[in-house]
C-alpha cells in the first residue's frame, strides 16, 4: 500500500473537500507542494501564462490601465504596483511585481493591480446533491484495496441555505461542485488594505450555465488527459472545477468594489486591450508564434471562451 493511500485510509471517512485539500495542498504529498513541472508540454495542463507569457502580460497590462482609467479619472500609472497571487514557480508575468506563491501569507496594501490565473478553481471544493427536497454533501471512504466508497450526509443548514439562494430548490439528483473555501479566499484578498484593480482569470461559469451540468464540473488533469474521476492518481494530478461567478461578484460589491463584472476572456481583451491586439495583428507574421498565441487567447474554441475574467475596481 502506497503512503498516499495509507494516509487516505487513515483520514477516511472525509468530505470531498477534505480529499481535494489533501491531494492539492498536503505539506508532504500535495500536488501544488511538490517541486515538479505542472504547466506546459511536460506538465499536466496548459494555461495562458505558459502559452506566451510576454503577450499575455502585455494584454493584461493594457487591460489593467484601461479599467483603472475608466473608473478613476485621476489615475496615474506610476502610483500602482503589480501583485500576482498563486503564480507557479518561475512563471510570474510582471517585472518587479509582488508575487505571493501558494501557501504564502496574504500581504496586500497600497495601490495595486492584483492578478491571479486559475487560483479560485484550484481551491478545495465539495460535491452537493439536490434530491428529495434536501441538499446532501458527498463523502468518501478509502479502503486498503484502493476502492473508494461514496456516501452522502445532509449538508449544514448554512451550506444548504446559501446554495439555494443562488440555485433555488433543485431536485432530481442534480450535482453541484462548489467551494466555500474559494469564497473565503476572495474575501480575505478583498479585506486587505489596498485599492486598485483586480483581474482573476478562471474557469468561471454562471449559475445558468452550471445548471446544464447535472453531474457537476469536477475533473482532473493528468498528462493532459482530462477525466471526471477525481479519485484516480491521487496527489499526482491537478483537480479542478468550474466556480459559479455570481457569488464572487457579490463579494466584490460587498467589499467596496464600485465596478465588478465577469466576461469571457476573448471579449474582455477585445474591449480593454485593443492597442496590443492591433499591434500583433498589424505587425506579426501570419504564422508567427505571437499571432497564434493571440488567436488562442481570443477565440471561443480555445481560451477565449473557456476562460472567464472576473474584474473589479476599488478606488
Amino acid at each position: 500500500m502506497s503512503e498516499v493511500l495509507r494516509r487516505l485510509v487513515e483520514m477516511s471517512p472525509m468530505s470531498v473537500g477534505e480529499y481535494v485539500d489533501f491531494c492539492l495542498f498536503d505539506s508532504v504529498f500535495g500536488y501544488y507542494r511538490k517541486d515538479r513541472c505542472r504547466v506546459g508540454r511536460r506538465g499536466d495542463f496548459y494555461t495562458a501564462s505558459s502559452l506566451n507569457p510576454k503577450l499575455f502580460s502585455d494584454l493584461l497590462k493594457e487591460a489593467f490601465f484601461n479599467v483603472a482609467k475608466s473608473n478613476f479619472p485621476d489615475f496615474e500609472i506610476g502610483d500602482f504596483k503589480f501583485c500576482e497571487i498563486g503564480a507557479e514557480p518561475e512563471l510570474n508575468l510582471f517585472e518587479n511585481s509582488k508575487v505571493l506563491r501558494i501557501g504564502e501569507p496574504l500581504d496586500l496594501c497600497g495601490n495595486l493591480f492584483v492578478f491571479s490565473n486559475e487560483l479560485l478553481d484550484a481551491r478545495p471544493f465539495d460535491k452537493f446533491c439536490f434530491t428529495g427536497g434536501e441538499v446532501l454533501k458527498q463523502y468518501c471512504r478509502f479502503q486498503e484495496s484502493g476502492k473508494v466508497e461514496i456516501f452522502y450526509e445532509k449538508a449544514s443548514d448554512f451550506e444548504a441555505e446559501y446554495l439555494r439562494g443562488y440555485f433555488g430548490d433543485l431536485d432530481g439528483g442534480f450535482t453541484l461542485d462548489f467551494s466555500f473555501d474559494a469564497l473565503d479566499l476572495l474575501k480575505k484578498i478583498c479585506r486587505q488594505s489596498w485599492r486598485g484593480v483586480l483581474i482573476f482569470a478562471d474557469y468561471f461559469r454562471t449559475v445558468e450555465e452550471l445548471l446544464s451540468f447535472e453531474c457537476g464540473t469536477a475533473r482532473s488533469y493528468f498528462k493532459h488527459a482530462a477525466t471526471s474521476d477525481i479519485f484516480s492518481n491521487s496527489c499526482e494530478c491537478d483537480i479542478t472545477f468550474s466556480p459559479a461567478v455570481e457569488p464572487f461578484l457579490d463579494i466584490l460589491k460587498a467589499e467596496g468594489f464600485s465596478f465588478a463584472e465577469c466576461a469571457a476572456q476573448g471579449s474582455f481583451f477585445m474591449k480593454n486591450s485593443q492597442n496590443e491586439i492591433r499591434r500583433v495583428v498589424e505587425t506579426a507574421g501570419v504564422f508567427s508564434p505571437e499571432k497564434r498565441a493571440l488567436a488562442e487567447f481570443l477565440t471561443p474554441p480555445h481560451m477565449g471562451e473557456s476562460f472567464k475574467v472576473l474584474c473589479g475596481a476599488r478606488f
